[in-house]
């Protein structure tokens, strides 16, 4: 479900950093950026073991040491954001 630009600021405003939110509002479609970098967060806050309740804290434009893939999946009339993050070996 497609959320409205006033719901997309809110949610980044409480739980984006000040880097994706730049990267957000720089966007050329807001509403597909929004979901690549709530799945990035998503995915990042899961794999170092933070978990959701983490993920306002988590930072994507600084996530060293682990590498975010994100995937765009367009199925007839409809769009999907998937992230997949992977922690580099040591």
């Amino acid at each position: 479900r497609a959320r409205s630009r006033d719901r997309i600021e809110a949610i980044a405003g409480r739980y984006f950093s000040d880097g994706e939110r730049a990267r957000l509002f720089k966007a050329d479609d807001t509403v597909s950026d929004f979901y690549r970098i709530w799945t990035s967060k998503e995915s990042f806050v899961k794999c170092t073991g933070e978990g959701m309740r983490e993920i306002s804290r988590a930072d994507t434009t600084d996530c060293a040491g682990y590498v975010i893939h994100e995937f765009e999946v367009i199925k007839k009339d409809a769009e999907y954001a998937a992230s997949v993050c992977i922690k580099l070996s040591e």
